[in-house]
């Protein structure tokens, strides 16, 4: 039969002495939570005198990485100034913490549960995710949703849920989104927003506030010219 060892990193690196003649293949199995399993497979051989063709190994993981964007309808316009958030109560505030502290651009809720961010004229990558059920919600910030022309935009009402499990062969997955964008035909309301995933970024796709335009005037009863000074109040009812 195959015969093999099992051993777990740790902080400093593995020597195996004892190996008899022979050929060996080093594989990952497990990869450490918020990390990918590495594919890479590293052969080496063992001669007769104990010669090893090659006595150093280096196996590299990456990150667990989720690209967010925050676009129009149509994926062709970056939306700013939308705070998007992300939480999951099974983590620890010093897990989220340090997820924080390894991410450019975000922060660390106030009940540390979660990261948050205002979105800008890119993606943003969040990098080591732990295997668990997220949820992402987006809020109004302080300014206006808006893209370039000065559009602005509705904040979508619904959250959004993904789970990131790394010993899958899909690391993320992401409940009810779409796997492509919609082009302007294909958009049947476009007062509703939805979710892009197409493997790497996640999307959340908004829809342009639509507003209305009234004129005022202030004139004598009996019409004329503009009068200046009134004050008046819109309000909604």
């Amino acid at each position: 039969g195959v015969n093999y060892i099992t051993f777990t990193s740790g902080d400093e690196k593995t020597v195996i002495s004892g190996l008899n003649a022979g050929d060996y293949k080093v594989t990952e199995t497990v990869a450490p939570d918020g990390y990918t399993i590495s594919t890479a497979e590293f052969e080496f051989t063992v001669d007769t005198e104990g010669s090893v063709t090659t006595d150093k190994i280096e196996i590299i993981d990456e990150a667990v990485e989720l690209s967010v964007n925050k676009t129009d309808l149509t994926g062709n316009k970056e939306v700013k100034n939308a705070v998007l958030t992300i939480t999951n109560d099974k983590l620890t505030a010093d897990q989220w913490k340090a997820i924080a502290d390894a991410n450019k651009g975000v922060e660390l809720t106030k009940d540390g549960k979660g990261i948050y961010w205002t979105s800008g004229d890119e993606a943003v990558e969040i990098k080591y995710l732990l295997n668990g059920e997220y949820t992402l919600t987006e809020t109004q910030g302080d300014e206006a949703i808006t893209d370039k022309d000065g559009n602005k935009y509705e904040v979508i009402e619904s959250k959004v849920t993904f789970k990131v499990d790394n010993t899958s062969d899909k690391v993320i997955t992401v409940t009810g989104a779409a796997d492509k964008f919609k082009t302007e035909n294909e958009i049947d309301d476009k007062t509703k927003g939805y979710t892009v995933y197409d493997g790497e970024t996640l999307t959340i796709c908004d829809a342009v506030r639509k507003t209305g335009t009234v004129t005022v005037s202030k004139v004598e009863v009996t019409g004329g010219e503009e009068i200046e000074g009134a004050k008046l109040v819109i309000e909604t009812t």
